[in-house]
């Protein structure tokens, strides 16, 4: 029989596959990937073939999983998803009603049908215009969808391609729709099924891991599902790969509001497992005997490394039945960390603002902070402001004096996290501990951290106020954010500063112009302006001349003078005291005593707020 399936499967049409059950993309399988590159090689394909006479196209190997009502299709997705997108958007061309035939016949991921239905709808309301934007709004607004996800998001950008590439009349013809399908319907394919979860398993990691480049995730699932499926026992093979693909249909699910729910930078499924795998793993890491359980896998290095080479040695020490108990426990906690990212942060911010601030300040200890008290069942101290008050100091001013060389690698969270698992009824007086004493506390000032960094910032205080730019800048960036949230500036604002990558702007910018000043002849300078501009360059980089902006306002804003600046990143604080008092910087001889002030008033907060 099998000989027969291959012998048939080099006679098969792509129109062949729709002719029996419904096409379905298993849930577990991260959903539709192609952009702009893959999308125009489709469609340069389909034109190199449709041009020539009796041209033959072939359009790839397929492998499906034969279910109750379906074909899964285990390899091979991209591909038919985005033959189906084309025939949608040639159906929206008032094209030939029976392109329906094939496209109701075929199912994306779970998590993304509801949606796909609807854009389809919408689509063959041929009474509306194809605007793939006013679909995506429309969607969210009034059918109770939160937020799209990446693959939806894909879907709809692949979509207006082709919408476009019609409309523009310089690749695709709406004359020539049938023709176009026809090339596809009639392209030669090949084909293979399988009957059950654990041989598709062993197919998708063999077609994917061999030269076919994966991104890290989908290496970390394939290499998972592999594992069930060599080492579980018969009679529960599909039932665990059936636990794992449903946990990674989650986790894809959750991958954009993972991402977009980040408060500095984009938070990857990458990002998240990395560091999952150091503080929780399967769950073992609570029962850890000493802090050496949390000092793997590495945070620095190759992650891709780092990550593949942690779970093969974790694998490689269990027997057959732990390395089964293994993989299904990760997925299972991995699933939890997401959910924490995605859903469960951004609620708590909501109560309590400096769960944010804390992951903007540090964002990959914080997640492992937040995983450990997730996980520890400690969820209510999320709410705890005095907690995550002393976790943002310690944070702040743990290496913050200049103590040692690379001090990023010197502290030793490791044995923290531990004694935080360790005892869970005393978690503030645990980090109250290292906020005096730090974590080298023989190298501080009698052995205090906050001795040391009161002293370190006391006597700095004129580079501060005057270099504050070349100073210590991540930790002049989050003062600058905690100022401008105490002079009222807009959160939500702010936090968009943080997370699009934040700016530092020069209110006077650094290369002000002598044209600016009232000089009779600015091209020769007299000992008044020189001596005024040693003036203004001593506090041209200060901490009072320092605002955080986007990036693309930094950019327009630029080397203009201040009096014809208008901040529109945030409302609020420094932001609206500058548009509204531009006048003040009309005078040059001001500009020093404005950069001074404003400065003097940073610092004082840095001191008052910390405590130092």
């Amino acid at each position: 029989m099998e000989n027969k399936m291959n012998k048939e499967s080099n006679k098969l049409k792509l129109k062949d596959l729709f002719e029996d059950k419904k096409l379905r993309v298993p849930s577990y399988q991260r959903a539709y990937a192609w952009e702009e590159p893959q999308l125009k090689q489709f469609v340069s394909d389909m034109l190199e073939i449709c041009e020539k006479e009796n041209g033959q196209y072939y359009f790839g190997h397929f492998i499906m999983e034969k279910t109750n009502d379906y074909f899964e299709i285990i390899d091979g997705q991209q591909r038919i998803t985005t033959f189906i997108l084309f025939l949608m958007t040639c159906r929206s061309f008032n094209a030939d009603s029976e392109l329906d035939n094939y496209i109701n016949k075929f199912e994306t991921v779970g998590y993304d049908q509801e949606s796909f239905k609807l854009i389809q709808e919408k689509l063959n309301d041929t009474s509306v215009n194809l605007d793939i934007s006013s679909i995506e709004q429309h969607n969210i607004e009034q059918h109770n969808i939160e937020q799209h996800t990446l693959s939806i998001k894909r879907i709809l950008y692949a979509l207006d391609f082709f919408k476009n590439a019609f409309n523009s009349k310089k690749e695709l013809n709406k004359d020539k729709i049938d023709g176009y399908v026809q090339t596809f319907l009639n392209a030669d394919i090949s084909k293979h099924i399988t009957y059950n979860k654990a041989v598709a398993v062993q197919i998708f990691e063999l077609q994917n891991t061999r030269g076919v480049k994966l991104n890290l995730i989908e290496k970390v699932k394939s290499k998972l599902m592999k594992e069930i499926y060599l080492n579980s026992q018969q009679n529960e093979t599909d039932d665990k790969i059936s636990i794992i693909q449903k946990e990674f249909a989650r986790i894809y699910q959750l991958e954009e509001q993972a991402s977009s729910n980040a408060f500095r930078g984009d938070m990857m499924l990458e990002d998240i497992l990395l560091h999952h795998l150091r503080i929780i793993d399967d769950g073992s890491k609570q029962n850890a005997d000493n802090s050496t359980s949390f000092s793997s896998p590495s945070r620095y290095g190759n992650k891709e490394e780092l990550i593949l080479n942690y779970i093969n040695q974790r694998i490689s020490k269990k027997s057959k039945q732990d390395i089964v108990d293994y993989i299904t426990n990760l997925s299972i906690k991995f699933g939890l960390s997401v959910e924490l990212v995605s859903i469960e942060l951004p609620k708590y911010d909501k109560d309590n603002s400096l769960v944010g601030d804390v992951l903007i300040l540090d964002k990959f200890l914080s997640l492992e902070f937040f995983i450990l008290l997730f996980h520890s069942e400690k969820k209510e101290l999320f709410n705890n402001d005095g907690l995550i008050k002393l976790w943002e100091k310690l944070l702040f001013t743990r290496d913050f004096h200049n103590k040692y060389y690379r001090q990023v690698y010197r502290d030793d969270f490791d044995t923290l996290f531990y004694k935080i698992l360790k005892d869970t009824a005393n978690i503030e007086s645990t980090i109250n501990t290292y906020i005096n004493t730090g974590f080298r506390n023989e190298l501080m000032e009698e052995s205090s951290l906050q001795k040391t960094v009161s002293n370190f910032i006391t006597n700095n205080e004129d580079n501060i106020l005057k270099n504050a730019f070349h100073w210590f800048n991540e930790k002049i960036i989050y003062v600058l954010y905690k100022y401008e949230i105490s002079q009222n500036a807009d959160l939500n604002e702010l936090r968009n500063i943080m997370k699009k990558g934040c700016s530092v702007e020069h209110i006077l910018p650094q290369s002000w112009q002598w044209s600016w000043i009232d000089e009779k002849e600015p091209n020769k300078i007299s000992e008044k302006g020189k001596e005024f501009n040693n003036k203004i360059e001593s506090v041209i980089n200060g901490l009072g001349n320092l605002l955080l902006l986007t990036p693309n306002e930094n950019s327009s804003e630029g080397n203009k003078h201040p009096k014809d600046k208008n901040y529109e990143s945030c409302t609020g604080g420094s932001y609206d005291d500058h548009n509204h008092n531009k006048d003040k910087w009309e005078k040059y001889t001001e500009w020093e005593n404005i950069i001074e002030v404003r400065g003097q008033a940073i610092f004082l907060f840095l001191k008052n707020y910390f405590n130092l």
